[in-house]
């Protein structure tokens, strides 16, 4: 299946849903029903409504690269009508499965993030941490963390549903960055203290979303 073909894919199986909160979507719009601030940039969707348009930006893992997305954000920031919304897919070829672990082992590697940082291992803490987000994603979600999730798609997708804070969300995206240079082999990058342990809170907060809708 081509990237095209996969971005199809996502698009009929988001336009429904769209449609059945009340949107008008289309598919492709032509560039006279985008606003102006809007023409130089044109979207994989609209959809029309209530309380903000919305424009959808389709991201295929590995194929659409995510770097640009900021500058697309910065773009809407001041809009008071319409909101970007970003959905990811994952390759077909690399729909690897990773099962979902228990609360438990959540909780323990939550432990050893907060020992890795009072002995001020702060990079092994966050490679740690960053497991630790994607295992309480993959419990949150299942069906929608099947295989490995890039550090991006990973931020963006537990926002898009309601799992992250925008405020979360917001403070833990730079250290995506700093994560992935990291793990590929950035072994001088400092980690700021502040940051991990803002991280560090964020995350002890999902854990506990997590515990409640395990109870719900």
């Amino acid at each position: 299946m081509t990237s095209a073909e996969q971005e199809e894919q996502v698009l009929r199986t988001i336009v429904p849903k769209l449609q059945a909160e009340g949107y008008e979507v289309l598919v492709h719009p032509p560039a006279t029903r985008l606003p102006q601030f809007m023409q130089s940039y044109r979207p994989d969707a609209i959809a029309l409504g209530p309380p903000k348009n919305l424009a959808i930006e389709v991201v295929i893992e590995g194929v659409s690269s995510g770097s640009g997305l900021e500058p697309l954000r910065r773009r809407f920031r001041d809009s008071k009508d319409w909101d970007l919304r970003v959905y990811y897919a994952t390759p077909v070829e690399d729909e690897r499965q990773i099962e979902v672990v228990s609360d438990a082992t959540i909780e323990e590697s939550l432990n050893t993030v907060r020992k890795l940082i009072e002995l001020d291992q702060d990079q092994p803490a966050l490679l740690i941490a960053w497991a630790v987000l994607e295992a309480i994603g993959r419990a949150l979600s299942p069906d929608k963390f099947i295989g490995p999730q890039s550090s991006q798609k990973l931020v963006e997708r537990l926002a898009s549903e309601g799992n992250l804070l925008p405020s979360e969300a917001d403070s833990i995206r730079s250290l995506a960055r700093v994560r992935n240079q990291l793990a590929h082999g950035k072994l001088d990058l400092p980690v700021e203290r502040a940051d991990l342990e803002k991280f560090e809170i964020v995350l002890r907060a999902l854990a506990n979303r997590l515990r409640r809708s395990g109870n719900d």
